[in-house]
């Protein structure tokens, strides 16, 4: 009669085999959407009154219907195969790569074009809102 390995050794067999993982870390993805939140905060603090609420609402209300599809991008992300590890540190993302629908991208460029725009973004609308309710 044929034995079968164990689920232990099976596992760590497994893992041996597997690809680097080739996914955006969390942190990176979290960036966008606490900027976006930040500016919809500073927004609401400084504009929050009777005459603009209606907006206000409307472009939260778009902002959250965006986090949605953010959310269930990364839960259909590529990464989730089985034959790809899972998890890497940051800075394993940061030294490693993407792999996007064209190849393979650098971890810094990844981190450059999906964190750093929205955040300076955030800043400026911050700076325009602080600017509109001083004069």
């Amino acid at each position: 009669m044929a034995t079968f390995p164990t689920h232990a050794k099976q596992t760590q067999a497994t893992r041996r085999n597997l690809l680097p993982d080739t996914s955006v870390h969390p942190a990176v993805v979290a960036m966008p959407l606490v900027a976006t939140a930040f500016f919809l905060l500073v927004c609401w603090l400084g504009f929050g009154s009777d005459s603009s609420f209606m907006e206000l609402t409307a472009v939260t209300f778009i902002a959250v219907m965006f986090f949605g599809l953010m959310v269930g991008s990364a839960v259909m992300g590529r990464d989730m195969t089985p034959d790809h590890a899972t998890g890497r540190s940051f800075a394993q993302f940061w030294n490693g790569s993407v792999d996007i629908a064209t190849g393979l991208v650098k971890g810094k460029e990844v981190f450059l074009q999906a964190a750093v725009m929205p955040i300076g973004l955030a800043i400026g609308g911050a700076v325009i809102v602080i600017i509109a309710i001083t004069h």
